[in-house]
């Protein structure tokens, strides 16, 4: 019992001081950047990302950190990767979007139905983990509403805690949905950013066929499949080419 005590307090510890030193590193990287010390702060906010202390703050730093530096591959990946912490962070979306202008390669964005539109926003609004947590909320409140039917005597009572029941069972539904479909949308989609400054993109995954497009750094796209040395990737508009010995990072 000692032992495991002894254990636990020495996890609670390591935990504990791996937290601070981050802060510390947190504060100082953000000194860094006041300062105009730019490289020096990405430094630091990708120290305290391979130490797992990871949020939407250090990956949102670290993208306005490589953007003052010029490098819009790197700043991109760490807005999408804040972006993946906390999907509904407006703040993220604007230097994302103003670091996106700035890119060689600029496409057209693909039409969507005013549903698609609307699920896209809704995708915005909370992260996995937040709509899961609603789900537990939820049931929460239903379970309370279904004793308060069971054992109040009074018919109004009653009724009202029967209707609770039924919209937080409607609730605790739709927030299911929603975190089941998110989680599947991510295993089934892998998207990565383009590293490589100028690649060539071709129709077919072959030598002989010609380049179909030339891609720059920055660019987002979405990971198909594989063949030899060739990657099939999924272009913001829509488009499909394969890519050879293409450098680029998962986001």
């Amino acid at each position: 019992m000692e032992k495991l005590i002894l254990i636990l307090v020495f996890c609670w510890t390591s935990l504990s001081f791996g937290f601070q030193e981050s802060v510390e590193k947190f504060d100082k990287a953000n000194a860094a950047y006041n300062n105009a010390k730019y490289e020096r702060a990405a430094e630091l906010y990708n120290s305290i990302i391979e130490n797992g202390q990871t949020s939407v703050d250090v990956y949102f730093n670290l993208g306005n950190a490589y953007l003052k530096q010029n490098k819009l591959a790197d700043a991109i990946y760490a807005y999408e990767k804040a972006l993946a912490v906390k999907p509904n962070a407006e703040f993220v979306y604007q230097n994302l979007a103003h670091a996106q202008t700035l890119t060689i390669d600029q496409f057209s964005e693909v039409k969507l139905s005013d549903f698609q539109r609307f699920i896209n926003r809704l995708n915005r609004v909370l992260s996995i983990d937040q709509w899961a947590y609603l789900v537990v909320f939820f049931a929460i409140l239903m379970c309370f509403s279904f004793v308060v039917y069971l054992i109040k005597g009074n018919s109004k009572i009653k009724r009202t805690g029967f209707i609770s029941f039924v919209v937080f069972l409607l609730l605790a539904s739709l927030s299911f949905w929603q975190a089941n479909r998110l989680s599947e949308s991510f295993q089934t989609k892998d998207y990565a950013i383009l590293f490589d400054e100028e690649i060539e993109a071709y129709d077919e995954p072959n030598q002989r066929s010609e380049a179909a497009v030339i891609l720059h750094e920055g660019t987002k796209m979405e990971l198909l499949s594989k063949f030899n040395d060739y990657r099939e990737v999924r272009l913001p508009d829509g488009a499909v080419v394969w890519m050879r010995n293409a450098n680029f990072k998962e986001i």
